[in-house]
């Protein structure tokens, strides 16, 4: 994550990789490695905006998908 990275920026960010690991679990299933590699990503995105911004819930996982 990049220091002038908006609030805005970092929620598109995880509702990306929220939409990518979706579509990876339709594809491969939910014990694929890559699967697992790509949550990884989604956490620790996750934890990173909870710890700049002091905020545990932004939106709903996998909302419109």
């Amino acid at each position: 994550m990049k220091m002038w990275d908006t609030r805005r920026d970092i929620q598109k960010r995880i509702k990306e990789k929220q939409k990518e690991m979706y579509n990876l679990v339709k594809k491969k299933g939910i014990h694929d490695p890559e699967v697992y590699s790509k949550s990884s990503e989604l956490d620790c995105l996750i934890v990173e905006y909870m710890k700049k911004y002091n905020n545990y819930i932004f939106g709903n996982l996998f909302d419109n998908y």
